[in-house]
């Protein structure tokens, strides 16, 4: 388990009881990171380190690959070991990673206008820290809305295929999941 933002093996916690019952349960402190200390204090360790150690720490359990869930910043990294190191990760679940370079250049470009506007009018007192928050999640939201939006209309056109797409027909039908559950 790979926690997002400053979370360490703590934030892990909930998730970890539920699945201890069927699986070995891994989840740690990213060097730097609450009990996990960092030998050189003067650089922060960057995503290709926390990746290494991740690797080090499976390669010390075992040698059957990982079913991997990381969220956030996790979801990141979990990308970039299973990357780095394919037969370390059996399955990956990449939980809202923050790729906003995956965008399309239009879209992202709009997006980071806008919040640079929120940023430039919080920088001058305009607005709170609390609504500069919630701006900034409603620009991110949106963008991630019209995407959205052109995925669930490929699906239902199926790229122009005659048949049917079979993730467009278990959301549309809801039984086996629903628009926001394939975002």
């Amino acid at each position: 388990l790979l926690p997002g933002g400053d979370g360490d093996a703590d934030a892990c916690e909930a998730m970890a009881t539920h699945l201890e019952a069927r699986f070995r349960v891994l989840a740690y402190d990213r060097r730097g990171l609450s009990r996990s200390v960092c030998d050189d204090r003067t650089t922060a360790p960057g995503l290709l380190t926390h990746v290494e150690d991740a690797s080090r720490l499976l390669s010390s359990l075992g040698t059957e690959p990982a079913l991997v869930f990381g969220s956030s910043i996790g979801a990141i990294l979990g990308l970039q070991l299973a990357l780095s190191h394919p037969g370390q990760v059996r399955a990956l679940v990449a939980h809202e990673p923050p790729l906003t370079q995956l965008l399309p250049p239009l879209l992202r470009q709009q997006a980071t206008a806008e919040q640079d506007e929120v940023e430039a009018q919080f920088n001058k007192g305009i607005i709170t820290d609390g609504e500069r928050y919630n701006k900034v999640v409603d620009i991110w939201t949106s963008a991630t809305d019209k995407i959205a939006k052109e995925v669930f209309a490929k699906l239902e056109n199926n790229d122009g295929r005659n048949e049917v797409n079979p993730v467009y027909i278990m959301m549309d039908s809801g039984a086996r999941g629903n628009e926001q559950q394939v975002r």
